[in-house]
């Protein structure tokens, strides 16, 4: 049953990893042209900026693979827990 929830997970997961990353992409962009129009910028600056954008945007992929990962091992753990020990929030 377990195994069954766990792939379950990975299967909402799959058309929600690719919207999370371009939300991310979006995000980045978006906080990097703000700042580009507070002010008088070089194009030094403008290049930087660029640079940054870039880099944010490589990470984003191997940070969010990861955070899966983590996810699904703490998924079964999770389930197999007493439920004494859950939160009861409703």
């Amino acid at each position: 049953m377990i195994i069954i929830y766990c792939m379950l997970g990975v299967l909402i997961a799959i058309p929600v990893c690719p919207l999370l990353f371009i939300k991310c992409i979006i995000n980045i962009v978006y906080n990097e042209i703000q700042v580009l129009l507070k002010g008088k910028v070089t194009k030094i600056e403008m290049l930087k900026t660029a640079l940054k954008s870039l880099f944010k945007s490589i990470l984003v992929a191997p940070l969010m693979a990861l955070s899966f990962i983590v996810d699904l091992l703490k998924l079964a753990g999770s389930l197999l827990q007493d439920e004494k020990y859950f939160e009861y929030k409703y």
